[in-house]
C-alpha cells in the first residue's frame, strides 16, 4: 500500500489492520495483522516526499494462524466455489499539513485537494512460480465550502414560496457558507444580486455592520451567528 503525502498510518489498537477471505471450502473473518510482527507488517515513511508504504504479508499472516498460506482461486482443482474474495482493511488519517515539505513553512492541506493512495499486489503462481503483480488506486478530495443563498425577508415580512417581488420591494437575502472541514484564511465573500432587477444603491464601500441582533434593515448587512 502506498500512502500518499498528507496522511498518517493509524497503528492504535481499535484501528488493527485486518483481513477477511472467501476461499474455497473456508470463510476467514477478521483475521488481525500483528503490527509488532516485521514477518506480518512493516512500513516506511519518507519524510522528503510525504509518502508511507505499508507492506502487509497475507501469506504469513495466514501462516503464522494455522493455515497453508496459500490463497487457492475458486476453479483451481476443477470443482467450482465460486470466486475467492477478499480485503484488507486498514485505516489512515489525513493531516491538517503535508509532511514531505521543508520547514519552517508547512503546507496546508486545503479544500479540493487530493489525498490519494495506491495498492500494488504481488504473488507467485504455485503451479509454475510465476509472478503476478497488479495494481489499483483511489482518491478523496477535501471537500470545499458550500455557499447557499436564500431569501428571507420581502418588506420586512417571511416570505411564501413561490417568491414574488415588485418594483419598490425590499428584499432581505441570507448567504451562508457551509465549511465541513479546513482552516480558512483570506476568506472573501462576494455576492451578486439578480441583473438588472435589484439595486443596493445604500450600500457604499467600507460600509460597517449593523451590529444588532436582529435582521438588518434594507441596505445594511450583519455576520450571523457561527453554528459549529
Amino acid at each position: 500500500m502506498i500512502l500518499g503525502d498528507g496522511q498518517s498510518f493509524l497503528n492504535l489498537s481499535e484501528y488493527n489492520p485486518r483481513i477477511n477471505l472467501h476461499l474455497p471450502r473456508i470463510d476467514i473473518n477478521n483475521l488481525l495483522v500483528n503490527l509488532t510482527n516485521p514477518n506480518q507488517f512493516h512500513y516506511y515513511h519518507n519524510s522528503t516526499t510525504g509518502i508511507t508504504y505499508l507492506v502487509f504479508n497475507i501469506t504469513q499472516l495466514l501462516i503464522d494462524n494455522g493455515y497453508s498460506g496459500i490463497v487457492e482461486g475458486g476453479n483451481y482443482t476443477g470443482t467450482n466455489f465460486g470466486p475467492t474474495t477478499g480485503n484488507l482493511t486498514f485505516w489512515a488519517s489525513i493531516n491538517e499539513h503535508y509532511g514531505g515539505v521543508t520547514p519552517p513553512t508547512p503546507y496546508p492541506i486545503v479544500s479540493n485537494d487530493l489525498i490519494d493512495n495506491k495498492v500494488i499486489a504481488e504473488a507467485m503462481l504455485s503451479h509454475n512460480n510465476s509472478q503476478v503483480v497488479d495494481n489499483s488506486g483511489t482518491q478523496v478530495i477535501i471537500v470545499a465550502p458550500k455557499p447557499t443563498k436564500d431569501i428571507i425577508k420581502i418588506n420586512g415580512t417571511d416570505p411564501v414560496a413561490p417568491y414574488v417581488v415588485k418594483p419598490g420591494d425590499t428584499v432581505t437575502f441570507s448567504l451562508l457558507i457551509d465549511v465541513p472541514t479546513s482552516n480558512l484564511h483570506s476568506f472573501n465573500l462576494i455576492d451578486y444580486l439578480p441583473i438588472p432587477l435589484l439595486k443596493a444603491t445604500q450600500f457604499t464601500t467600507g460600509q460597517e455592520q449593523n451590529t444588532s441582533q436582529f435582521i438588518p434593515a434594507a441596505g445594511q448587512w450583519r455576520i450571523g451567528e457561527m453554528i459549529p
